[in-house]
């Protein structure tokens, strides 16, 4: 799970880069590896990009920053509850399917909101969280039995 959901963000992130680059938007430290000249303004390189282009970088600059507000939390659940429920064979099972279920929803709410697919995304947010919670509650119960 760790390295699939680790693969997930790193294509994301490259993906966050090359729209970002697309559009111009880069800090100003850049602009002298782009020919410009720092007068102290704009961090836009490209005047010139298409309104499609900009919206583009700005809605992958809000999956990187979705990914990096929900998946350390869910990595770290994850990564503590097979601890807690190894010994027990429907736990464990439970454990792999909720973790299983997180990932593809994840990945799901990744592809329709870079297409702005509306309500698909806010179902696959909402069950990737219940998956969450799943092997969570999974982990927490098999404490005390």
């Amino acid at each position: 799970m760790v390295a699939y959901l680790w693969v997930m963000h790193f294509v994301t992130t490259i993906i966050q880069g090359t729209k970002s680059g697309k559009a111009g938007d880069r800090s100003k430290e850049d602009l002298k590896y782009y020919g410009t000249e720092d007068k102290g303004e704009a961090i836009r390189l490209n005047p010139t990009a298409s309104d499609a282009d900009t919206e583009a970088a700005a809605r992958w600059r809000l999956i990187v920053q979705n990914n990096v507000e929900n998946l350390p939390i869910a990595m770290a659940i994850a990564l503590f509850c097979p601890n807690v429920v190894a010994s027990r064979e429907t736990a464990g099972a439970f454990h792999i399917a909720f973790v299983a279920g997180y990932c593809i929803f994840r990945t799901a709410w990744t592809v329709s909101y870079a297409f702005s697919a509306q309500p698909w995304r806010t179902i696959f947010f909402f069950l990737a969280l219940l998956c969450e919670l799943g092997f969570l509650l999974n982990g927490v119960v098999m404490c005390f039995l």
